[in-house]
């Protein structure tokens, strides 16, 4: 497992830190304070619930099936019952559809724009995953 600080080194310690726990390995032990750990009831049955994401092309997807059926948004909202604000944000890009209307979107157009989006490969350091220390800066104080 990779510190949670500055992911370089493995994380063998817990830490306390502004209220969360993170786990760091022994030199940034010094930004927090040591907690004593608990281990986790394991469970025998771990269910695992994936819900799709809306694809970053939604907008663009919509769009074409609006072309080429020769819909407006006016029209789509008045057959979804839905507010035709909201579909011209949506249809723009400038908003995320929720489940339901993604849903509804889908079957009224015959379109797909959920499913599984993959996380864009290892950061630059190398990490299956952000750390702390990618996004933040540590300040030591004099």
């Amino acid at each position: 497992m990779f510190c949670e600080i500055c992911g370089e080194r493995k994380a063998v310690e817990t830490i306390g830190m502004e209220g969360m726990e993170l786990r760091v390995c022994p030199a940034c032990t010094r930004f927090g304070t040591p907690v004593a750990e608990q281990k986790a009831p394991v469970r025998k049955d771990p269910v695992e619930f994936h819900e799709p994401d809306i694809l970053p092309d939604y907008a663009e997807r919509i769009r074409d099936a609006l072309r080429k059926r020769g819909l407006s948004v006016r029209v789509l909202a008045e057959k979804l019952s839905e507010r035709a604000s909201t579909l011209e944000k949506v249809e723009k890009g400038k908003m995320l559809p929720d489940r339901k209307l993604a849903k509804k979107l889908e079957k009224f157009l015959g379109i797909v724009i959920t499913g599984s989006v993959e996380a864009p490969g290892r950061l630059h350091r190398g990490l299956p995953e952000a750390t702390l220390g990618d996004i933040a800066e540590v300040r030591v104080k004099k």
